[in-house]
């Protein structure tokens, strides 16, 4: 692994990237995320009005967006807690119920609208999909209603791996092992 700076508050850090990823790759998505939950244009563009931003006490933390591990109890038990875990990155949101690739984010404050191509075991659909974060909850709310996820600490969910148990993706339910 190498390191490589992202987002993890209004000021760049080091957290470890993937060996196969450049360090120039995981910069620009640092950047691309720190632009997107901060409602600014979707791009890796490291601008004067970014680096602004950057160092803006208004900048939204990482930590106050959509971007983290969520889950469907009110905390993150592991392994064998009853509540789902959901990774969410500025890309997709998946569990071991499904996934929804992002083909588009459009951000405006305090809520960010995104359209993505969702999948399960068993077939694919669009969905329309509205996130809005209040403190430590998520709200997912799509064409088929609104659901609260609760953040989880990094510290709880190491590899933020997905529990064995009950899936909802998109307000379905997917029972898997």
């Amino acid at each position: 692994m190498i390191l490589s700076p992202s987002m993890t508050g209004a000021s760049l850090t080091f957290e470890k990237c993937p060996a196969r990823s450049s360090w120039i790759n995981c910069t620009r998505d640092a950047v691309r995320d720190f632009k997107i939950i901060n409602h600014m244009a979707n791009n890796d563009v490291l601008d004067t009005l970014t680096e602004e931003r950057l160092n803006s006490q208004l900048a939204v933390r990482a930590n106050q967006s959509f971007l983290g591990v969520w889950t469907s109890a009110s905390s993150c038990t592991g392994a064998n807690g009853a509540g789902l875990l959901i990774v969410i990155n500025t890309r997709r949101a998946r569990s071991s119920g499904g996934a929804c690739e992002f083909e588009s984010i459009e951000s405006e404050s305090p809520h960010w609208r995104i359209h993505a191509t969702c999948a399960d075991d068993t077939k694919r659909w669009t969905s329309n999909i509205k996130f809005t974060v209040r403190g430590k909850q998520l709200i997912w709310e799509n064409e088929r209603g609104a659901r609260t996820y609760f953040r989880c600490a990094e510290a709880q969910t190491p590899d933020a791996k997905p529990l064995v148990g009950e899936a909802l993706i998109e307000g379905r339910r997917t029972n898997y092992t």
